[in-house]
């Protein structure tokens, strides 16, 4: 019973998503905030995939290199082209 109930409730996350996503198609830019475990990543990674189907160019910086790391493997699982790198190994790098 409990994994259901947690299916349920990542169910329900994954739609809430889905509407700040669709709410955010026209946006460039925005700014999330929340603390630890609240989805701030995966929110990110999902509108870095739908700007990328839709042939546009992302750049998915993270603040350190381990969740850059993180990112790209999971951003390679959906087979996009969106560039991802650590933000100071990034602007090293220019």
């Amino acid at each position: 019973a409990l994994v259901r109930y947690k299916d349920q409730q990542l169910s329900i996350i994954n739609r809430v998503q889905d509407n700040y996503i669709y709410f955010l198609t026209n946006v460039a830019q925005f700014y999330v905030r929340g603390g630890a475990g609240t989805g701030k990543t995966m929110l990110a990674i999902r509108k870095a995939l739908r700007v990328a189907s839709e042939g546009g160019s992302v750049l998915y910086l993270c603040y350190n290199e381990m969740l850059a790391k993180r990112v790209d493997n999971l951003i390679k699982v959906g087979s996009m082209e969106v560039r991802v790198a650590a933000f100071f190994d990034y602007f090293l790098s220019l």
